[in-house]
């Protein structure tokens, strides 16, 4: 009887370690997938790791770029703030120049009309001179004719 019991005492102790046994073949297995899932995530990790680094250099170059566009883009402003500077005074100049010569204009406009005002009451005296010239002239000649009459007569 003693033995009996001892073998179904040992028949379940082997059985519980064959239990153990099995749970700890599960459990390893488990471990086994959560080593390689772990894995797969670290290498997953990784990519993304590299993937995020390429795109910080891209985004440094990027801005490295801007910097440059900017620095030139201020450049290009203070050059055309300058011309457009230039450009005023020149304007300036220009409305400077144009009235003093409206004001020549004015003033040879009004020295012509004076010449032309001046032309007409020349053409007048010289209307007048004619008329009298003509007028004596023709005096003159009325005066010939009649001592030529008189000479004939005589």
């Amino acid at each position: 009887d003693e033995l009996k019991r001892d073998l179904v005492h040992a028949q379940k102790e082997n059985e519980r370690y064959m239990n153990e046994a099995e749970l700890n073949k599960t459990a390893l297995q488990k471990h086994k997938m959560d080593a390689e899932l772990i894995e797969t995530m670290r290498d997953d990790y990784e990519n993304q790791l590299r993937e995020g680094n390429q795109i910080i250099d891209s985004l440094e170059k990027n801005l490295t770029r801007k910097d440059q566009l900017i620095k030139s883009l201020e450049t290009d402003l203070s050059k055309a703030v300058s011309k457009s500077r230039h450009n005023e005074e020149t304007i300036a100049n220009n409305n400077a120049q144009m009235s003093q010569m409206k004001e020549q204009l004015c003033q040879k406009t009004q020295e012509c009309q004076q010449l032309q005002d001046n032309l007409e009451a020349l053409r007048k005296d010289l209307k007048r001179l004619d008329k009298h010239i003509s007028s004596d002239h023709n005096s003159s000649s009325h005066k010939i004719k009649e001592l030529e009459k008189e000479l004939v007569t005589h």
